[in-house]
């Protein structure tokens, strides 16, 4: 790292146990506006929903000059995301999303015992397994 850089270390506050992000930033050139944009890439949490704080003051976008002169950014300070992190969509397997069964129908659900490989239960509606 070259002395025209700063490491600076992302802490998201509605997510304590989770780890710091690193974020390495050019203390002459990269601005707020870009500061905010990275650390949004980096912690899932939404722009428009972001607000980093360093040292009690809020990092705006209206600072147009170097974010780390501005607001005294040092190598390896914590700057605080505050708002909630989207959760990427979760994978749902495609029988846990099949469309109930309706009346009379019969439903097959596959199951294994360590005895067999595979084995079936058939239920009809109103019955129980």
């Amino acid at each position: 790292m070259s002395t025209e850089e700063v490491k600076i270390l992302l802490a998201i506050t509605s997510s304590p146990s989770t780890p710091r992000q690193t974020l390495t930033l050019s203390k002459s050139s990269t601005t707020a506006k870009e500061l905010r944009e990275q650390a949004s890439t980096l912690t899932n949490i939404p722009l428009d929903k972001l607000k980093l704080i360093f040292k009690g003051r809020i990092i705006i976008e209206k600072n147009t000059g170097s974010v780390a002169t501005d607001f005294g950014l040092e190598e390896d300070c914590v700057v605080h995301c505050v708002g909630k992190p989207v959760a990427s969509a979760p994978v749902v397997a495609a029988a846990a999303v099949a469309p109930p069964a309706a009346s009379g129908a019969t439903v097959s659900i596959p199951t294994t015992t360590p005895s067999t490989a595979s084995t079936t239960t058939t239920a009809t509606e109103g019955n129980t397994l």
